[in-house]
């Protein structure tokens, strides 16, 4: 009999064989891969990286992860060449050390400082907003520094100064401001260390604070975002990360970010309201429905995480006159969003005295033309009108800083190599994000 034949004769011989084989290859493939995984791999850009030993392997999930770590070192390795140049050009900064991510921004990175003469400060470096309508240019920088220099109150938390770094690929806000030590409302609230990272501090749920504190601290918000609507500023960046508690009193920090575009993370969550209550995404209610969410979180020690409490689960897990407040702001009785004068003189917030406030002289504030049209054009969500004036250089890094208020500096004409200071073992807490 034939070969041919006795295939013929038995067809299931190479159907069996035909399975075999791939069986074999299968588990081959397997075997490699379990092999590769528990060994590790290699990354993109040719680095080895070793699997974690405790899962016994790296999983596709993990494999993302590591490559989105890589990237964001990346970009931090750039943010501290950024700042330790920046630093070198200005003497009168002195780099202390590039803190964790303490704030949830991204593309956004945090430096303590020290500034000659003055207390320790906290520097911010965050790339420029696709939303922004401000130039990064020396006479609009002129003009917004000015502009944020005469925000003085008592419940605002000062800038120190502001400046731009502008390159051949990007554009970067720089900030600073005192270190504040006590650091942020969501630190004090959640028993957090303000420097630790912000990804790690807040995941554990507090008991909250007790109402005279919320009341007294409420209040001294509801001052500050009173006084920046009396200006017509524009801040909308409402959350606690972006409260100060300075020497028991609470500030209103980041009012900046509302100039350049900068959106805060309660959007998402706050348009849904708005967009029922008919309104748009920069109208006062923000500021209000936003407060509403801080109370909320004064209170029960964690975020809110949807657009509006559900007052009647509050019961007997909230303090009553906080859940009244809440019902006014969030389903007030005239079916509208309550301005911040009424949440202001509502009797929870009413009988509250504030000696700071009653201690301060308001100065007299006047804002120049091209203030007032950086204010109108934020506003009407338009790129600034600004006089014909030089750009700055793209053809290397070139920023346009003149000094903090009090203490002008000139660019030094050879920049001095950056000394980093010796660090201490406990570096100094960093402000809100």
């Amino acid at each position: 009999m034939s070969f041919e034949d006795f295939l013929r004769e038995n067809i299931w011989v190479p159907v069996v064989a035909a399975v075999f084989i791939t069986v074999v290859i299968t588990l081959l493939v397997w075997w490699c891969y379990v092999s590769r995984s528990r060994r590790g791999y290699t990354s993109l850009d040719g680095t080895y990286v070793e699997a974690p030993r405790s899962a016994g392997g790296t999983g596709f999930g993990e494999r993302i992860s590591l490559e989105a770590r890589h990237v964001q070192s990346a970009e931090k390795e750039v943010a501290g060449m950024h700042c330790r140049y920046y630093v070198r050009s200005y003497p009168q900064y002195e780099l202390i050390k590039q803190l964790d991510d303490v704030g949830s921004r991204v593309k956004k990175t945090w430096f303590a400082v020290k500034l000659q003469g003055d207390d320790d400060q906290l520097m911010t470096l965050v790339a420029k907003s696709s939303r922004c309508v401000i130039p990064f240019t020396k006479g609009v920088r002129k003009t917004v520094k000015g502009l944020l220099s005469l925000l003085k109150h008592p419940h605002v938390f000062p800038i120190t100064d502001m400046d731009f770094i502008v390159d051949q690929t990007e554009e970067i806000l720089v900030v600073v401001q005192r270190l504040c030590l006590k650091g942020s409302l969501k630190d004090v609230i959640y028993a957090a260390s303000p420097i630790h990272p912000w990804k790690t501090k807040y995941k554990t749920p507090r008991k909250g604070l007790t109402p005279p504190r919320i009341a007294t601290f409420g209040k001294q918000i509801l001052s500050g975002l009173l006084f920046l609507k009396s200006k017509n500023f524009p801040y909308f960046q409402l959350h606690s990360g972006n409260i100060l508690v300075d020497e028991g009193i609470c500030r209103i920090g980041g009012f900046e970010n509302g100039l350049f575009g900068y959106q805060s993370r309660l959007m998402p969550q706050i348009k849904s309201v708005l967009k029922a209550e008919g309104l748009g995404s920069r109208d006062p209610a923000v500021d209000v429905l936003a407060f509403g969410h801080l109370l909320y979180e004064m209170a029960m020690g964690y975020e809110l995480h949807v657009a509006r409490p559900d007052v009647d689960q509050l019961i007997g897990h909230c303090p009553y006159e906080v859940i009244e407040v809440l019902a006014f702001i969030f389903y007030n009785p005239e079916s509208r969003i309550p301005t911040l004068e009424e949440v202001d003189q509502h009797v929870f917030f009413a009988r509250q005295e504030l000696p700071e406030l009653k201690r301060w002289k308001s100065p007299s504030v006047h804002f120049t033309s091209s203030m007032k049209e950086v204010l109108k054009a934020v506003a009407q969500n338009r790129p600034v009108k600004t006089k014909a004036s030089r750009q700055p250089s793209r053809s290397s890094m070139e920023t346009s800083f003149s000094g903090s208020p009090s203490k002008a500096a000139s660019p030094a004409t050879s920049p001095p190599t950056s000394p980093v200071a010796s660090m201490p073992s406990t570096p100094p807490p960093a402000a809100a994000a």
